[in-house]
């Protein structure tokens, strides 16, 4: 009986946690947020950890941030099928 009551409000907690950062607006996007952004969809697409060069257009390898924050995003991103926004929110 008490276990079942603990996995019930674990699952309200978390159900609710998610919705609030779902639907609460992002208070500071970072510059920096276009590279991880980047760099996370083309892992999801095949292309590497890698960025659109804003002067040349060409795909380039992101060397110039640490690859957790990217490859975190990417990950929830397969897992769910969620946007981009949403797992960079989580």
């Amino acid at each position: 009986m008490k276990k079942q009551f603990f996995i019930s409000i674990l699952i309200l907690v978390i159900t609710t946690t998610i919705i609030c950062l779902g639907w609460t607006p992002a208070t500071c996007l970072q510059p920096d947020s276009y590279f991880y952004e980047g760099a996370a969809q083309n892992l999801l697409k095949g292309n590497g950890y890698s960025v659109i060069s804003r002067t040349t257009g060409e795909l380039t390898p992101f060397t110039h941030y640490p690859p957790l924050t990217s490859c975190a995003a990417a990950l929830i991103m397969f897992i769910t099928g969620c946007s981009s926004y949403f797992a960079f929110r989580l």
